[in-house]
């Protein structure tokens, strides 16, 4: 009877499996990646956890922006049933909703339809802050935008910032409500509209 070499099948698949688990063992663990800065102008269909320790102004004005957000309802629901550009249209509707109403200088009413007179009302009532005055714009904020900027001639609003890098709210971005991450470091930037007097110097931090 011939003598065994410890050279079963048992042992065979021992040996073979062993570099397997010895490539296991040594291989690297990956690096915990930091996730991809998003780019100018990207959309995000999420809208973003609301800033805690706003006023309360601020805070009624973005939990409307988000609502309508969620709902994507018409142009027209904010323009009175008008079939226009809509953007101040839904400035307006929010920030009336949120109890800080707008008036139009020349009907007397809640809704501002364009970009440039609303720019002017809001100079003309103090709630407005040009680009490059040293103002530090805060969640709730509208942001106003010129022809030839990125946007366009548009308003929308601000919904949190880090740094210059900032995620906005707004209507008519490609005929819907969009939340886009923008920089306040972008061209055309005109001002921030503040949604009531004596709200542009609070503080705030993200969720």
């Amino acid at each position: 009877m011939a003598r065994g070499d410890g050279r079963g099948p048992g042992r065979r698949a021992l040996l073979a499996a062993a570099p397997l688990g010895l490539l296991a063992a040594c291989a690297p663990v990956a690096a915990t990646q930091r996730p991809a800065r998003p780019t100018l102008g990207q959309v995000d269909p999420d809208f973003p956890a609301i800033p805690r320790g706003l006023p309360p102004t601020r805070r009624r004005v973005l939990t409307t922006a988000r609502a309508e957000h969620a709902d994507q309802g018409p142009g027209t629901r904010y323009a009175e049933g008008v079939v226009e550009p809509w953007c101040a249209d839904f400035a307006s509707w929010v920030l009336r909703e949120a109890g800080v109403p707008l008036r139009n200088p020349a009907s007397g009413g809640w809704r501002i339809p364009g970009v440039l007179t609303l720019t002017d009302h809001l100079r003309g009532t103090g709630r407005f802050r040009e680009a490059g005055s040293g103002y530090v714009p805060v969640p709730g904020d509208l942001l106003v935008w010129a022809k030839g900027s990125m946007p366009g001639e548009h308003v929308h609003f601000l919904v949190t910032r880090r740094g210059h890098d900032v995620v906005t709210v707004g209507g008519n971005e490609g005929d819907a409500i969009k939340v886009r991450h923008l920089s306040l470091t972008q061209p055309g930037l005109v001002g921030y509209g503040l949604p009531g007097r004596g709200e542009g110097t609070s503080r705030s931090r993200t969720v």
